[in-house]
């Protein structure tokens, strides 16, 4: 059931993204629902995981790095000038057809929760047990959570996928559970829906 549970978890995220880019559906009517589901069976699925650190621990490092990520993605964002800048704010900073409180409800915790509770709660555990290990399991993971991101055909996104990645799959080897993670990444969207980092205008530029 578990493995069952992985492979339609996946083709489920690849297909959201399929239609937003492909199809040009609504970000904000495709992802929620889906990843809602799909991190709603994963916890249904992948029972309960023995942290190996505290609750206080894992909030404080989810917390963290949360916001250090975030603070990253700005500067990266001025580092690399408006173009990136540009469609980082398409991604994150335009939700025209919702308020920005839902737009941050749907993303930061419907979204980015069920993504955690799939890819941390569910895969990243089920993949340490199948004889790789932790380590190997968080690498596995990491890349798998990369591909789906890559079917978006959106920089920004990809580059969430590599960068918080990376963070979240370190968080949840880690702490051996999904707090940490789950911390991190609801904190990190939430900021970046809210507060969308953009360049700075070039001195000379118009």
């Amino acid at each position: 059931m578990r493995n069952v549970t992985i492979v339609a978890g996946v083709l489920a995220q690849m297909a959201a993204w399929y239609f937003v880019r492909w199809r040009g559906l609504s970000v904000w009517r495709v992802t929620p629902p889906i990843l809602a589901a799909v991190g709603s069976l994963a916890v249904l699925v992948a029972g309960p995981a023995v942290p190996k650190v505290g609750d206080a621990r894992a909030l404080a490092a989810g917390a963290g790095s949360g916001v250090a990520l975030y603070l990253g993605t700005r500067l990266f964002v001025i580092v690399a000038g408006r173009s990136f800048g540009g469609s980082v704010a398409r991604v994150y900073g335009e939700a025209s057809e919702v308020s920005l409180v839902t737009a941050v409800a749907l993303a930061a915790f419907v979204t980015a929760s069920g993504e955690e509770l799939f890819w941390r709660g569910l895969v990243q555990p089920e993949l340490a047990q199948a004889t790789m290990g932790a380590g190997g399991a968080a690498v596995v993971a990491w890349a798998a959570f990369i591909a789906v991101g890559l079917v978006s055909r959106s920089a920004p996104v990809v580059a969430a996928a590599v960068v918080g990645g990376a963070v979240w799959a370190a968080l949840g080897w880690w702490s051996g559970g999904v707090l940490a993670s789950l911390t991190s990444h609801i904190l990190w969207t939430a900021m970046m829906v809210a507060l969308p980092p953009r360049a700075s205008r070039p001195v000379n530029g118009p």
